[in-house]
């Protein structure tokens, strides 16, 4: 029941006097972060078109619960609080970016995605890899190489992250993007690459103990190089006794 009542969280949108620095500074002081949302309807009922956005502010406490259930690609509510921006009300957004604290990792500022639902649009959703491959009882390693994919769908059919299934995979077998696209041509939305990249693979062990040797093989040879070179002027030492005893 606790997670049904936080996956249906709205973010909270706060009114925020004006934007730049300064005002960024003071809405933090205040214990809020600024925000700005974006959007094709902004400014809209107004006549103009707000390229700037509206700059808002957001409680930290309710940013993280709605952020840590819905991420950057799951469509969230508004529900604007006294003096908010009233052309926000009823959008659906996305959580499009968000800026941290380099050292307190805080969120310091966050960007939000106003939404046309009847526009289609292109966003990266998370890939999820389930299964255990049959190549890892021959010894295999599964390598992830990406993570994430580009589609292009309707807001509403955005979702949440998408499922790779590695089950099938043996050593030296790999999934690229083409074949997750033709396995999911039925879904309502399209994957969007221009060339066929691989999303994993499982790699047999040998290939990393090549590397491991190859590297101890280097630094061996890179140890042993000082000393060669520092031998051969001890080499040279009776030659020179030869000639002194050449001039005797």
């Amino acid at each position: 029941m606790a997670k049904e009542i936080q996956s249906n969280l709205p973010l909270e949108i706060y009114p925020r006097s004006g934007s730049g620095k300064n005002e960024a500074y003071r809405t933090r002081q205040a214990n809020l972060i600024p925000a700005v949302v974006y959007g094709p309807k902004i400014g809209k009922e107004k006549g103009q078109s707000n390229s700037t956005g509206i700059a808002v502010c957001l409680d930290p406490r309710n940013f993280i619960l709605v952020y840590q259930s819905k991420g950057r690609t799951t469509l969230v509510d508004l529900a604007l609080k006294e003096g908010a921006p009233a052309e926000l009300q009823g959008s659906k957004v996305l959580i499009k970016d968000l800026q941290t604290h380099t050292l307190k990792r805080d969120v310091v500022h966050v960007d939000i995605l106003q939404l046309d639902l009847t526009q289609a649009l292109r966003v990266s959703v998370p890939l999820k890899f389930v299964g255990k491959a049959k190549g890892l009882a021959d010894g295999g390693i599964l390598s992830i190489v990406s993570r994430q994919a580009e589609i292009k769908c309707l807001p509403a059919d955005i979702p949440h992250e998408i499922e790779v299934d590695v089950s099938d995979l043996g050593v030296n077998e790999s999934i690229h993007i083409h074949q997750l696209s033709e396995k999911l041509k039925d879904s309502k939305y399209e994957f969007i690459f221009d060339a066929d990249y691989t999303l994993c693979a499982i790699v047999p062990p040998e290939e990393e103990k090549a590397a491991a040797t190859v590297a101890a093989d280097a630094a061996a040879a890179g140890a042993a190089a000082p000393a060669a070179g520092g031998a051969a002027p001890a080499a040279a030492a009776p030659a020179a006794d030869a000639k002194k005893d050449a001039k005797k």
